[in-house]
């Protein structure tokens, strides 16, 4: 998806990118330990906006294009690789197609 966008980077560079918005989300993990439903959730959701906001805000940026493709470029890869029926045998045999030359 980096080519039909315009932007190639490094596994590393997008690793990072990953972590820096996922880290909020393993934070809040503390408090899911107590299990009280509405505390989880007066937490839970906020980080979980402001996980994706992250992610929406450093997708461009990484990736050095404009914020309009950036968002294209989020929503598409959302729908590509976040839907339910991927299954992860299926991710596998994807990436063994894409990088088997």
């Amino acid at each position: 998806m980096s080519r039909t966008y315009g932007g190639e980077q490094p596994l590393e560079r997008c690793l990072a990118l990953i972590s820096y918005t996922a880290t909020p989300m393993f934070l809040v993990g503390i408090v899911q330990i107590y299990p009280v439903i509405w505390l989880n959730y007066v937490v839970g959701l906020p980080v979980l906006a402001y996980t994706v906001y992250r992610l929406y805000i450093g997708t461009p940026i990484m990736m050095r294009i404009p914020g309009e493709q950036g968002f294209f470029f989020q929503c598409d890869s959302s729908c590509r690789y976040g839907r339910p029926d991927w299954t992860a045998g299926e991710q596998r045999d994807a990436l063994e197609r894409r990088y088997s030359t």
